[in-house]
């Protein structure tokens, strides 16, 4: 209830350790939205942690896949620009994992999630999405991203970082046909 959600907030509730806004959210307490709002208007100083939690929940619905849970998360002022850890905490100290709401659309695959986010060819880098959404799944993103200006050969030599990216997820599947001298089944070469 966010009567209840107001009650603790106002009487001293820890709102930054455990991220207990971002697991609300992830568990889509649609009812902490709001409560949210608020205590991010009236705490300024706790509002880039604030906005941390918010956007950590972001990124974890446009990999889900959930327009609905997206949609919200902007209305509360979630940002699909900002770099971080989704709501995985194997994750959270790993930069290298780090990705962007944008990043995570284009990796499900969600044409509709993503023109949510309104990529912008003069803020967003366009081949980093193209090269996210290189999936058999994103054709739609790719050409969407592709309509917006994304040049697909981003690498210095002229190559394409996307192409890099489809042959990574390639695989190769057993290598017992090799050893026992025999021709492949069809289930084996399937991918």
């Amino acid at each position: 209830e966010p009567e209840t959600i107001r009650f603790f907030l106002d009487h001293g509730a820890d709102v930054i350790t455990g991220a207990p806004f971002a697991v609300a959210f992830r568990e889509k307490v649609r009812t902490s939205l709001r409560p949210f709002v608020e205590y991010k208007k009236t705490h300024p100083e706790l509002a880039p942690a604030l906005q941390e939690q918010a956007d950590r929940a972001l990124r974890h619905f446009c990999y889900e896949g959930d327009v609905k849970w997206v949609s919200l998360l902007l209305w509360a002022g979630a940002s699909p620009r900002t770099r971080g850890p989704d709501m995985d905490e194997r994750w959270v100290d790993d930069p290298e994992c780090h990705t962007t709401a944008l990043q995570q659309a284009c990796y499900n695959g969600s044409l509709d999630i993503l023109m949510k986010l309104k990529p912008d060819p003069q803020r967003d880098n366009l081949p980093e999405l193209v090269s996210a959404a290189a999936a058999p799944k994103s054709k739609a993103i790719m050409q969407h991203l592709l309509t917006l200006g994304a040049k697909p050969n981003d690498k210095p030599n002229g190559g394409s970082s996307a192409l890099d990216h489809c042959f990574w997820r390639l695989g190769w599947g057993s290598y017992d046909q090799l050893h026992q001298k025999r021709l492949s089944t069809k289930y084996e070469v399937g991918e």
